[in-house]
């Protein structure tokens, strides 16, 4: 399964958003401080690639790739003296 979870490269990506999505609804269903978003994706996150066999350093590979592409698409414009999105 590592092997083919290893062809997508946005798969860390997908994960890491998808488990806090997940850990968001836990939250807000139960209302309890203990089920924190962030807790809830780094478990969730943690236990998928345990289970997986998916190689860590892969993922924190694609996962610096994809943040770059993000950070230079979003977050660059803002540096300026006005942020284009606004």
């Amino acid at each position: 399964m590592a092997e083919f979870l290893a062809k997508i490269p946005l798969f860390p990506v997908l994960l890491t958003i998808g488990t806090y999505i997940l850990g968001v609804w836990v939250k807000k269903k139960t209302k309890l401080p203990l089920f924190n978003p962030i807790l809830i994706a780094v478990a969730l996150t943690i236990g998928v690639l345990l289970l997986t066999g998916f190689d860590v350093s892969a993922f924190q590979f694609y996962q610096r790739k994809a943040l770059f592409i993000i950070y230079a698409q979003i977050i660059a414009p803002c540096r300026f003296d006005y942020c284009f999105l606004a």
